[in-house]
């Protein structure tokens, strides 16, 4: 939170040497954070949707016929 307050600050002070600045620091803080990564809907895993295609659902036999 503070890398992106720091942005807000460096806009409304007209600062540009901060303002350079403040994308790499909100870059450093998400990684640290874990935020950037493999994106979910590019990691290779399959779609479950339904329950029936869900590997951890366990449905009544009887759904299944």
């Amino acid at each position: 939170m503070d890398a992106r307050r720091s942005v807000k600050l460096a806009k409304a002070d007209a600062d540009d040497a901060a303002l350079a600045l403040a994308p790499s620091t909100v870059n450093q803080a998400k990684v640290e954070l874990g935020e950037p990564g493999a994106h979910w809907w590019d990691d290779g895993a399959p779609d479950v949707n339904l329950p029936f295609d869900n590997p951890h659902a366990n449905p009544e036999p009887w759904l299944r016929s």
